[in-house]
C-alpha cells in the first residue's frame, strides 16, 4: 500500500511541473523586447530562389531551403510560442494582385486537420517603407501544420519594382514584433550584380 502512495505522490508533482511547463509555454510574450533598431550585428542573407536579400538579427539562421529563416532561442528548451519564422517569396503583377492572407474557404474545423490555414481578426493597412508601396496585414492563424490556434502572424508585402513583390510571412511571438517585422520587410533589396 505503501508503493501505491509514493507513485501517487510521485505522478501528483509531475502533473503539477507539466502544468507550470505548459503554462510557461502559453503565456505569449517572454518578456521580449519590442524596441528594435539594426545594429552592427544585424547580417544580410540570400533569399533562396530569389533575386532577392534580406537583413536579418544575428538570432536569426537559415531554416530550409525555401527562403525561411527562424528565431529560436538556443536554449534548447524553447516553446513553440518563443521561435519566430520569416518565409520570404517574390510574386509577380504588382502590388494589388500579391497574396494576402486568406482563408481559401479554409474553416477552423476543416485547419485542425488539412493542411490549410484559417485567419481572423485579420488588420490591413497600406504604406510606404522608405520609398517603396507595401501593404502590411496582422492576424491570428490556426492550422494543423503550426500544432497551436490563433497564432500571431504578419504578412507584408512591399514592391520591389513595379511588377515585383516581396513577400514575406512572419510568424510572432506577438504583435510587439511589428517594428521588427517593418524593419526587415524595409531591408528587402535586389541582390546587387557583382
Amino acid at each position: 500500500m505503501s508503493t501505491l502512495l509514493v507513485r501517487m505522490n510521485a505522478l501528483r508533482r509531475l502533473s503539477f511541473v507539466g502544468f507550470v511547463l505548459l503554462t510557461g509555454c502559453q503565456s505569449g510574450s517572454q518578456g521580449y523586447q519590442s524596441q528594435v533598431a539594426v545594429d552592427s550585428t544585424w547580417r544580410r542573407h540570400d533569399v533562396a530562389g530569389t533575386p532577392l536579400t534580406v537583413l536579418l538579427p544575428a538570432t536569426f539562421r537559415k531554416r530550409n531551403d525555401y527562403g525561411c529563416f527562424d528565431d529560436d532561442p538556443l536554449s534548447g528548451q524553447s516553446c513553440s510560442s518563443d521561435i519566430r519564422v520569416v518565409c520570404i517569396f517574390l510574386s509577380t503583377g504588382g502590388l494589388k494582385n500579391a497574396p494576402r492572407l486568406s482563408d481559401n474557404g479554409c474553416t477552423p474545423a476543416i485547419s485542425q486537420f488539412n493542411d490549410c490555414a484559417f485567419y481572423e481578426d485579420v488588420e490591413t493597412q497600406s504604406l510606404s517603407l522608405g520609398t517603396r508601396p507595401a501593404i502590411i496585414q496582422r492576424g491570428l492563424v490556426t492550422a494543423a501544420v503550426m500544432l497551436r490556434e490563433r497564432v500571431p502572424t504578419v504578412r507584408v508585402n512591399v514592391a520591389v519594382t513595379p511588377d515585383s513583390v516581396a513577400g514575406l510571412n512572419f510568424t510572432v511571438r506577438s504583435f510587439d514584433d511589428v517594428p521588427l517585422v517593418t524593419l526587415v520587410a524595409t531591408s528587402v533589396d535586389r541582390k546587387s550584380h557583382r
